[in-house]
């Protein structure tokens, strides 16, 4: 029956979208989302090109150098809204030797409305300095993977995971920009950044001969749980600077990710049940090779971004910017063969990647139209895949090397607008893409 272990494995690999993303390969962390968007609605419907452009309390974030341009103190509120799609694949096929195989996988990321920026800016003759908050990461997902196969003799195998995760990153920043001439100026941006993550993964089997794990399992036994409710935090830096001329800006910013470790638990390796046993049956030995707790890292990738924009006239501008994301961050010390369809040896690996964002304003100003001041603007971007893929299956494996491949690149419109209330601004923005749609409200109000 080995070889019935085999071609289950490969082809439940074959079929089941290979998206695990960081922490561990379970399946519950395979699709964690993280905006690399800069904050503000004029951001999201430039469709991320705000680099070159920096013009408000959101600069503490997308480039530091921008804050020293700013004439009057602002304060700075914004609201994010994101609508995730859940996803889900069904294939039930027939193998030689009257094999028939069933395989499902879902996942149900939940819809998410919070506030997200909040960001106030002193303003001096030269120098500004800001400070602000953002929810970088909030996550809330499900997941339900089931992996089965009978034979013509009544033989079967079973295999239900089911996780749940929330997790939450949310920054603490203190930003410094400066003129180093009426033109030219650098900024800075010292983060505190805190994770909370908090997940639990239930895989439960059934195998009725025993030919995958050994002895005959009758009805869903408990095979492996873990669990993680850890919080860490980390200090990092964004660098930034700014060029500007009249009819055209150039910009530059260095953000460094920050770096986690949480500890997870295998529950199931415990003695619950005062039984003299682990709870859990653990056919693939986890907990032995890892013991009941161990640390995992979830490092944030590192961003170089570059935008340049022009302004052809005073009611329009053209923005562009080029991001290179560090996505092999996201594999730094992933921890492997804890999900029940790959191995211990398994290597994984991201694919450091260049985003191209370009967007276009314009002002909307009639001075015979009783109405205030306001701007349309609209966006578009590429995004690069940010999960992560097999680049080794190891030796004790035959199982292809590409089972765990990227999710492909990931297209995104947006559009916005704009009005001018005085001292108060307030801006609209949303941003459609396959997997999620998201609508940003922002609100700034300016000081004398």
């Amino acid at each position: 029956m080995r070889h019935l272990h085999h071609a289950l494995v490969i082809l439940v690999l074959l079929v089941v979208p290979g998206n695990a993303r960081a922490l561990t390969d379970e399946e519950v962390f395979r699709q964690l989302r993280i905006n690399r968007i800069n904050p503000g609605a004029r951001s999201l419907a430039l469709g991320g090109a705000f680099v070159s452009l920096a013009d408000d309390a959101t600069a503490a974030q997308a480039n530091p150098a921008g804050l020293s341009f700013l004439r009057v103190p602002e304060y700075f509120v914004e609201l994010r809204s994101v609508d995730n799609e859940a996803d889900s694949s069904i294939r039930t096929e027939t193998l030689p030797g009257d094999i028939a195989t069933f395989v499902a996988s879902g996942n149900d990321p939940g819809d998410v409305t919070s506030p997200s920026f909040l960001s106030l800016v002193t303003v001096r003759s030269k120098w500004a300095m800001g400070f602000s908050v953002q929810d970088l990461v909030n996550v809330d997902d499900t997941t339900a993977s089931t992996f089965s196969f009978t034979t013509a003799v009544p033989d079967t195998f079973f295999s239900l995971q089911t996780g749940s995760i929330e997790i939450d990153v949310v920054n603490a920043n203190v930003s410094v920009g400066g003129r180093i001439s009426n033109r030219m100026a650098l900024g800075g941006t010292l983060t505190y950044s805190r994770l909370d993550v908090r997940s639990n993964v239930v895989n439960s089997i059934v195998d009725t001969s025993g030919s995958i794990v050994g002895e005959p399992i009758f009805e869903p036994t408990l095979d492996l749980q873990t669990t993680i409710d850890d919080v860490d935090e980390d200090v990092v830096f964004s660098l930034g600077f700014l060029y500007k001329q009249p009819k055209w800006q150039v910009g530059a910013v260095y953000r460094h990710g920050p770096d986690f470790l949480v500890t997870q638990e295998i529950v199931s390796a415990l003695d619950l049940d005062n039984d003299g046993e682990p709870d859990g049956f653990d056919f693939k030995g986890v907990a032995d090779r890892l013991g009941r707790r161990f640390d995992n890292r979830f490092h944030l990738p590192d961003v170089v971004a570059v935008g340049a924009s022009w302004l052809p006239n005073d009611l329009t501008t053209l923005a562009a910017d080029v991001e290179w994301v560090r996505h092999s961050n996201l594999a730094d010390g992933l921890v492997s063969g804890i999900n029940v369809l790959t191995d211990e040896d398994w290597r994984f690996d991201g694919d450091d990647a260049a985003d191209v964002h370009v967007g276009l304003e314009r002002i909307l100003l009639n001075l015979e139209n009783p109405l205030p001041p306001m701007a349309l603007r609209f966006g578009a971007f590429s995004e690069s895949d940010n999960t992560i893929e097999a680049t080794s299956t190891g030796a004790a494996t035959i199982a292809p090397q590409g089972i765990f491949g990227g999710a492909g690149r990931q297209e995104h419109l947006s559009i916005g607008v704009f009005f001018a209330l005085g001292r108060h601004k307030l801006d609209a923005a949303a941003d459609f893409a396959d997997t999620d749609n998201e609508y940003v409200v922002s609100l700034i109000f300016q000081g004398k």
